[in-house]
């Protein structure tokens, strides 16, 4: 038996390994969309063509979507979404089977270098699968896993990984064929996340340690030898400026990038340093992590203690001349270094997903350096191991349970932070499509006191405004929004539908919903959304018995009935709809996609002519298929 698990023996602690990640993050395949970039990339991206693979792919190499260029990512998908259509749970498997081999790729090549006959501070195995345990577990690693959004971080570390494995094959036996693949594998992670750019500098300090190809001094032959290998590096490094100068395109033409008079480098640059000191801090004690981190300008002590921690921690690792730990120190600032704020894009201060490859390098000074000061007590080391891997798993999946929805993550949001804007408008949002609009409107209203210049959200506070039937109050949200940018579309089409509901509600002999019937209808909703049918229908029948005139609740009623494909009912409670409001845009709507099915296209533009002109806006695809069947006789 010992000699089995001797001879095993790594291959036993990667099934271990891919055995407690998948059990910590098995609750990730419960999670949905989140509002928070899942629907941009995924949900409600109509560019996103699986079905059309010329279409997908000149899509993927073509845009500059959410400020970045990452062709890679956008075909990942694409590949998803044929597989699982639009199930949230085939996209967050996909995720996950990225990170479990992201775990069994650092162990390997980890293992390889530090092997290899000859090499300075030769590791061992279990020094390697401490740090690959570390970083399949550490729940600062959470967000780059659970959210869907953020596939490109586990995918190009996939491609970082296997870059430094053919790297280490380059090094041991030098030729074009394993330099060639060494560039395809780091290209291929260019065009997965540009953040690969310090890959590069990276591999120059893997020839330092573990792989010893590089000797500091004075000698001219080590100083020829550090010469010939930023030499051979430079087509890499050139892929990397090529990346850069791409994604400072897509990030100039996504208006993603802060204007130093936004942000002044000052506050930049301070809040560089606390964020340094933050991630370690979030390394050694990772608490109170959220989806968002308010950018706020840390106060000068703050600055100055983070600078001096910085310098005493890089004074002490080079002071020590052990090479694990210039690498690993120099590893996780300069990997950090891109993302930390300097070229300040979006709104945060810091990301948990900024960390997913940076902490590596803090991952391998803890790995080598904790037996170093403990001394050779294999027993007391695996035991203590065995200790912070596992809490790390529970913590972990603590963690990914905030990832459950929109409710769960942003409500956690605001418990560990301060002024987050970001949470109080994404979970107003999210209890707004719930049919909780009042606590919707308070949310959001705070959202607004935290940043007024965010017109989205005064789009949602008159979106539940107007739910509550509150008109007067709707149009002001909606004012506000188009007085912050004019070009707001949405705002001026809800203005005028909220304009034409006050005008009717105002007209003799016509009365508003009863609150009753108003959650009868709320609850439908909500009911429809979870694809409950039977019961969606059932409330929306209370609505009507209640208030036969409500119109919405006709329309609505239509809509779950085509579900069970009921479309003359369904026909009939459209019909109903906007004999009891012309102006129901929806209404419209419902009814032209009801007639296209029944065959019937000139009465279906109609509706679609009707629907545009009280503020609809049916969906392209709708409009492209109906056009393949008949042209739009108005055009």
């Amino acid at each position: 038996m010992k000699k089995f698990l001797n001879k095993h023996q790594f291959h036993l602690i990667a099934v271990g390994l891919l055995l407690v990640t998948a059990a910590a993050y098995h609750g990730a395949l419960q999670g949905e969309f989140i509002s928070y970039d899942d629907d941009k990339y995924v949900s409600d991206n109509h560019s996103l063509k699986a079905d059309l693979p010329f279409a997908g792919i000149k899509y993927a190499f073509t845009t500059f979507d959410l400020a970045n260029w990452h062709p890679l990512t956008w075909l990942s998908y694409m590949v998803d979404k044929g597989l699982y259509g639009l199930n949230p749970m085939g996209f967050h498997l996909t995720n996950l089977l990225f990170h479990l081999a992201n775990t069994v790729l650092l162990l390997v090549v980890l293992r390889r270098m530090t092997a290899r006959p000859g090499s300075p501070q030769a590791g061992s195995l279990w020094k390697s699968a401490f740090v690959a345990g570390l970083f399949a577990l550490h729940p600062l690693h959470v967000e780059s896993v659970a959210w869907i959004a953020e596939r490109k971080d586990v995918l190009s570390t996939f491609f970082w990984l296997t870059t430094m494995w053919a790297y280490v094959s380059y090094a041991e036996k030098p030729g074009v064929s394993r330099y060639a693949l060494v560039m395809a594998l780091f290209a291929l992670g260019l065009m997965s996340k540009p953040m690969l750019v310090t890959l590069p500098l990276v591999l120059l300090l893997l020839d330092y340690w573990p792989l010893g190809r590089l000797r500091f001094g004075k000698t001219k032959k080590q100083e020829k030898g550090l010469q010939a290998l930023i030499v051979e590096k430079i087509p890499l490094f050139a892929l990397s400026a090529c990346s850069s100068v791409v994604t400072c395109m897509a990030q100039n033409q996504g208006m993603a990038m802060s204007t130093l008079t936004r942000v002044p480098m000052a506050h930049r640059l301070s809040n560089a340093l606390v964020s340094y000191v933050s991630y370690l801090l979030k390394t050694v004690w990772p608490a109170k992590l959220a989806v968002f981190y308010p950018l706020v300008k840390p106060p000068a002590w703050q600055a100055l203690g983070a600078t001096f921690i910085l310098i005493l921690l890089s004074y002490l690792v080079f002071r020590a001349k052990r090479p694990y730990l210039a690498v690993g120190w120099l590893w996780f600032v300069g990997t950090m270094m891109p993302v930390i704020g300097l070229v300040q894009v979006g709104a945060q201060s810091m990301a948990d997903r900024y960390s997913y490859v940076p902490l590596i390098g803090i991952f391998i000074i803890l790995a080598w350096g904790i037996p170093e000061v403990l001394g050779k007590r294999p027993i007391a080391l695996s035991a203590g191991a065995g200790v912070i891997v596992l809490a790390l798993a529970i913590l972990t999946q603590n963690q990914v349970r905030h990832w459950r929805n929109d409710v769960t993550l942003f409500s956690h949001a605001l418990k560990v932070t301060k002024n987050n804007y970001v949470a109080y408008s994404s979970l107003g949002t999210a209890l707004a499509r719930q049919g909780k609009y009042q606590p919707a409107v308070d949310l959001l209203t705070k959202a607004i006191e935290l940043r007024s210049d965010m017109p989205v959200y005064y789009l949602s506070l008159g979106n539940a405004y107007f739910a509550l039937h509150k008109y007067d109050e709707a149009i002001d949200a909606y004012s506000r929004e188009l007085s912050v940018d004019p070009n707001m579309e949405d705002a001026r089409k809800n203005m005028e539908i909220t304009l034409a509901r006050q005008r009717s509600s105002r007209q003799p002999g016509v009365q508003p919903p009863s609150k009753e019937a108003v959650e009868h209808y709320e609850k439908g909703g909500v009911l429809y959304d979870q694809r409950n049918i039977d019961a969606a229908i059932q409330e929306f029948r209370a609505a009507i018995r209640i208030c036969p005139k409500f119109a919405e609740a006709h329309s609505n009623l239509g809509l779950a009935l085509k579900q069970q494909d009921k479309t003359d009912e369904a026909i009939a409670e459209y019909n109903k709809a906007i004999s009891l409001r012309p102006d129901l845009a929806e209404a419209h709507n419902n009814l032209a996609v009801a007639l296209y099915f029944k065959g019937e296209y000139a009465q279906a533009w109609k509706e679609v002519h009707l629907c545009q002109k009280y503020g609809g806006s049916p969906i392209p695809d709708f409009l492209n298929a109906l056009s393949e069947k008949m042209p739009d006789p108005g055009s």
